[in-house]
């Protein structure tokens, strides 16, 4: 892919989306047979269901959702079982179907009501919700975790309306530094239709550049946030014996490596015996503390990147992988679940960088989709 010019970067339009409400089992809508944006059949309004205790057969909700673009787009659920759960699955896109499936119980998983406006009336309810089961309570539920941006995240990027082979330019990021255009040979990045995890766009990485070049996005400054991202390592990405990262984070807006906490997998000193995931503080208290996750990092799927911050005074780390805690451990130091400074900090965190760090030569490509900062957890929503 070839990187372009500063002078041709385009202006983020982050889409942002709100999640529907979810459904509470009120009685089943009573219109929407047709209509949605661009599907065949849509409506959102449930055909039929009674069951208000969670007994067996459930109810039937939402079977054809108001799709923006595709035929049949699920915004209820399949039948429930003898739980009473209550749909999943939120509105369609693209034609892809996301209702529910059968279930036996459980806890509420969530479901959004239909509101697409039908020919031949507006089905504004989804099914009924058991509110008791046989195996287990389905209570109201809430709408599960999304990849989208909803708008009050403290930073939130999908790169849906950053055009091929571009970066984002506009406010909350920062211009590539100018120097970048002369580093094309060595490395490129720019957003790609190639592969994406939601959506239909990623922001592709392709071997390691200087610092100058990652994408740096800012956000407002908080003493307790979480960052959410999904990566992919291409399986040719060479990793051995160094540390290589795709995310790290910094006091202001920073054109030099440090100071930074980095994340990002290491198998050098003093991870040797714990190569892994890792976290790296480094020149926020002074010194550097590090330690790894003792595991593979993935490679050739998407996962899910996640990381607790906490900078009230001393700042605290933790981090999952696919909402799993990752405990870290390096030479000499006894294994634990967060990575800390070991004095208060003098600068707060407030932005995020993008790009591949590395103490050796990585070569190979990594990708990264919907990356946001909250001020609460926003979880893995597929």
């Amino acid at each position: 892919m070839r990187f372009l010019p500063l002078a041709a970067l385009v202006a983020l339009g982050a889409s942002c989306q709100a999640s529907d409400p979810p459904v509470t089992g009120d009685p089943p809508g009573t219109g929407g047979a047709q209509g949605g944006s661009g599907g065949t059949t849509g409506g959102t309004g449930g055909s039929s269901g009674a069951s208000t205790t969670g007994g067996a057969g459930g109810a039937i909700g939402g079977t054809m959702g108001g799709g923006t673009g595709g035929s049949l787009s699920g915004a209820g659920g399949s039948p429930a079982g003898s739980g009473g759960q209550p749909p999943q699955g939120g509105a369609g896109m693209g034609g892809m179907t996301i209702g529910g499936a059968e279930n036996a119980g459980g806890p509420p998983v969530g479901g959004s009501a239909g509101s697409g406006a039908g020919m031949d009336g507006a089905g504004a309810g989804g099914s009924d919700a058991g509110t008791s089961g046989t195996s287990g309570a389905a209570g109201s539920g809430g709408s599960p975790p999304a990849v989208g941006c909803t708008g009050s995240e403290l930073l939130c990027e999908d790169f849906e309306a950053v055009a091929d082979g571009m970066v984002p330019a506009a406010a909350p990021w920062h211009a590539l530094d100018e120097s970048c255009q002369y580093q094309t040979s060595q490395f490129t990045m720019g957003v790609t239709s190639t592969l994406a995890n939601g959506g239909t766009k990623s922001l592709k990485v392709t071997n390691k550049h200087f610092a100058q070049c990652r994408l740096s996005g800012q956000f407002d400054p908080v003493d307790d946030f979480w960052v959410r991202a999904y990566s992919y390592w291409e399986p040719g990405l060479d990793i051995s014996n160094r540390e290589t990262l795709d995310i790290d984070l910094t006091p202001g807006f920073r054109t030099a490596d440090d100071p930074a906490v980095r994340f990002g997998y290491r198998s050098k000193s003093p991870c040797e015996m714990y190569a892994g995931p890792q976290i790296t503080i480094i020149g926020l208290a002074g010194g550097e503390a590090t330690g790894c996750g003792s595991r593979a990092m993935p490679q050739g799927e998407w996962f899910c990147f996640e990381a607790h911050v906490q900078q009230a005074s001393n700042l605290i780390v933790s981090t999952y992988i696919n909402g799993e805690a990752i405990s870290y451990q390096s030479t000499g130091k006894p294994v634990s679940a967060t990575i800390q400074t070991d004095s208060p900090i003098t600068e707060k965190v407030d932005h995020l960088r993008l790009g591949i760090f590395s103490t050796g030569e990585a070569q190979g490509s990594i990708y990264l989709d919907d990356v946001a900062v909250a001020t609460t957890r926003l979880g893995c929503g597929n």
